[in-house]
């Protein structure tokens, strides 16, 4: 029976898609015949011109001794919006080596830098490319020329892509200009072969071909119908949701007489995909206008007062006007919508349609699929995370600005002035040490942990870890090391190819964790809109079902270095203090993820279920990752392995460092003080309060442990702690003096223990002035 039911279904959807198809042939024949006219005009032409030779030579020949092998790179159907890699063999057949004079992408979305390189003799030299896809779909085409010293060889290696969405439409549009076709059929098909479900059309209950309750498949006939709009205007787009995994919308054109688009800019796509949208998110998206020479577009209107869209920057891209935009989801309500925003450049004005769906829970019944980067063997499953703690509705505000006077803090003046003066002599020092591109840590490696060494990126972080050091300050700060850092980082953020490079290169969440925190404390307008993409990044960066990570899964929620390292929670903490300091609401889904991670690290059995966690010491303290069945580096140091591996029956320490990131970062979330989570975490604080060293680990680390406990006691709100025997520590004073007493001559911080890279001055400078400044912050309001 059921057989029958699909052999009838099939029918019915082949009868009535066999005259689109037909039609749809036709015109590819038509396409192909006028193609071929044109290609025998073309070779006409060349013929001729080969009959007269040129007077001089012209440097565009591509004829020359070096060979580009492959010449090119197809990388066939990708998604849109992410960024494609190859590399380039190029080889050199002479007897001495050759300079790369120039090598010139076609387009800024399209990376590589091998320019002043050289291919030595008889060798060869490997050219890593990169190519940033539309969000649109359809294909893409780029090219890098190549000039090299001493020859008039132009070499040409080209990059094509076709961007498609994980769930295709056959046809891709709607053909309804006839009556009898403003109702009919069209197929999807997941190009992954996951089964997925329709969940609307056009914002109504999606409806198969033969009119039954829909199954998951990989391919469905779909209903469509405009014939209730008869009397009004047929929408420019039919927008389809699915439950598939990595499509949740995507649309398909409707040919109708009430939907010819004709705008007075020439947008290379009129619509704008903004896929699954939460209540009060944000995302940013880029689209192209062609044509527009050297006018600029003045704003950009939402014409939905429940979203909100803004002008964020825009850039010249050959003839063409790149324009990057913020779209705001302030009140649309759950489902789909389909709207348009306006343009406006002079006296121009055109509309650019927006589409999405909000949802109010997930709503997919299809398993989730696993990122291929994942090792699946590596994930524990736990029971489903469940949100037992009391959640209040107002966390801790981000202070960005020290105290200007002993007053606001109930401090004396003595400690005040002591920790201003060595804020100062700290700065100094990193002051003098900025290179002239307004960075710090050119050139020097950096091995964080389970990586291997980076330089470029490690410097981006670190600079905008300095420059959150001078903004804090505010109008006190050293006016030209504040500006020569933050244009530092605002180049690389305008530069696809240094972005891609510090972002994709194993770093990317430390790197955009302390960018968007840097350029949040400066807080003007090209700093904001940075702090913006950022932020947008980190949410991308977090391990959850976009990779087919679900609740159960003990990455679930965390982030890590990137590039599909597994989560941690210093890399965690970090994500979080940017969207703090960011104002970032609790309420964004991001925290709520982030919740369930951050309580999977902690040594408390009653919210963590993992082994190690039933058999540990339930302290209440955080060790440095659950992942992967957990990771301690205070186990390490005790002797019992790093995994907790050398124990008959294994656990994992809690220490430090981690358990006031962990703490801070349950409040940054919106956790209550008395959430059983927040108090045994403070309790675990009191027990081992010291400014000697990084509890369990010794000296290691120490000065990225005073950073995390300084932010951890501000969000607190606490002006002392009480310890294990009762007694009361004011920490800020006893913090400030904890440093003075380790600042060294010359103003800046050293640690002996060269772990995590803190033997190196600047680092351990800029960690201990932020401590610093945290400790002359005043108490924060509350949201």
């Amino acid at each position: 029976m059921r057989a029958s039911v699909v052999d009838a279904a099939s029918a019915i959807a082949n009868r009535t898609l066999a005259p689109m198809i037909l039609f749809e042939r036709r015109l590819r024949v038509l396409h192909a015949l006028l193609l071929s006219a044109v290609l025998f005009g073309t070779f006409m032409q060349r013929d001729l011109a080969a009959q007269t030779p040129p007077a001089v030579a012209t440097a565009q020949a591509n004829t020359g001794p070096i060979i580009a092998d492959p010449p090119g790179v197809n990388f066939g159907i990708v998604e849109p919006g992410v960024t494609v890699s190859a590399t380039i063999k190029l080889i050199n057949p002479l007897d001495r080596p050759v300079t790369i004079k120039i090598a010139q992408p076609s387009c800024t979305c399209t990376s590589v830098d091998v320019t002043g390189k050289v291919i030595p003799a008889k060798g060869m030299l490997e050219m890593p490319m990169s190519m940033k896809t539309p969000h649109s779909v359809g294909p893409k085409t780029a090219q890098v020329q190549l000039v090299f010293e001493g020859f008039n060889q132009v070499l040409k290696v080209r990059i094509d892509a076709e961007t498609a969405y994980a769930v295709r439409a056959n046809p891709a549009f709607i053909d309804a200009l006839a009556p009898e076709r403003m109702k009919g059929f069209f197929e999807l098909s997941a190009a992954d072969g996951t089964p997925f479900m329709v969940l609307s059309v056009a914002g109504k209950p999606a409806l198969t071909a033969d009119g039954k309750p829909m199954v998951a498949a990989a391919r469905q006939v779909v209903r469509y119908d405009f014939t209730p709009s008869a009397s009004a205007k047929v929408p420019p787009f039919l927008i389809v949701e699915t439950d598939h995994p990595k499509c949740p919308v995507l649309d398909l054109r409707v040919r109708h007489e009430t939907t010819r688009i004709a705008p007075a800019l020439n947008f290379a796509e009129y619509r704008e995909n903004v896929g699954l949208s939460a209540k009060g998110a944000s995302s940013e998206f880029e689209i192209e206008i062609k044509h527009m020479a050297a006018a600029r577009v003045s704003g950009v209107t939402s014409l939905n007062p429940a979203a909100k869209t803004e002008l964020l920057e825009q850039r010249s891209d050959g003839d063409s006007l790149m324009v990057k935009v913020r779209f705001t989801n302030v009140s649309l309500p759950n489902g789909v919508f389909l709207f348009p925003c306006q343009f406006t450049s002079g006296a121009k004005a055109a509309d650019l349609w927006l589409y999405g769906t909000v949802r109010a829970a997930a709503t997919s019944t299809t398993p989730l699929t696993l990122d291929s980067r994942i090792d699946e063997k590596k994930l524990t499953t736990l029971a489903p995370f469940a949100h037992d703690g009391s959640v209040r509705s107002a966390p801790p505000i981000a202070v960005l600005r020290i105290a200007t006077r002993a007053t606001d803090l109930a401090m004396t003046e003595e400690t005040y002035n002591a920790a201003r003066l060595a804020i100062d002599r700290g700065l100094a020092e990193l002051a003098r040490t900025q290179s002239a591109n307004g960075k710090w840590f050119e050139g020097t490696e950096v091995t964080p942990t389970d990586m291997q060494p980076r330089q470029r990126a490690a410097s981006v972080a670190v600079t905008a870890m300095a420059l959150k050091a001078f903004a804090q300050l505010g109008e006190a700060s050293d006016a030209r090391a504040q500006l020569q850092a933050k244009s530092a980082i605002l180049a690389v953020l305008s530069n696809a190819a240094e972005t891609d490079a510090v972002v994709n290169g194993g770093l990317g969440n430390y790197v955009m964790s302390a960018i968007a925190s840097g350029l949040a404390t400066v807080g003007d307008a090209d700093a904001t809109a940075a702090t913006t993409r950022a932020i947008a990044w980190l949410r991308e960066n977090q391990w959850d079902d976009a990779e087919g990570i679900d609740p159960s899964k003990d990455w679930f929620g965390g982030a890590g270095y990137g590039n599909s390292k597994r989560p941690d929670l210093s890399n965690t903490q970090m994500m979080l203090d940017a969207m703090h300091d960011a104002g970032v609401s609790h309420d964004d889904p991001a925290f709520e993820r982030a919740v369930a991670f951050i309580s999977r690290t902690q040594n408390r059995s009653a919210t963590n279920p993992a082994k190690w966690a039933e058999n540990g010491a339930n302290d209440g303290g955080f060790v440095y990752t659950p992942a992967n069945g957990g990771e301690s580096f205070a186990s390490d140091a005790a002797g019992e392995g790093r995994f907790g591996e050398k124990m008959t029956t294994k656990s994992l320490r809690s220490y430090g460092s981690m358990t006031y990131a962990g703490f801070k970062s349950l409040l940054y979330a919106g956790l209550s003080p008395a959430d059983p989570r927040v108090q045994d975490a403070l309790e675990w604080i009191g027990a081992h309060f010291t400014f000697l060293e990084n509890p369990g680990l010794g000296q290691q680390g120490y000065f990225y442990y005073i950073h995390a406990m300084s932010r951890a006691l501000q969000a607190s709100g606490l002006a002392s702690i009480h310890d294990n025997t009762g007694r009361s520590h004011e920490w800020r004073s006893e913090l400030i003096n904890a440093l003075v007493t380790r600042q060294r001559a010359n103003g800046s911080w050293k640690n002996e223990s060269d772990r995590w890279e803190e033997s190196n001055e600047t680092l351990a400078t800029i960690y201990a002035v932020l401590a610093l400044e945290e400790a002359l912050k005043p108490a924060p309001s509350l949201k």
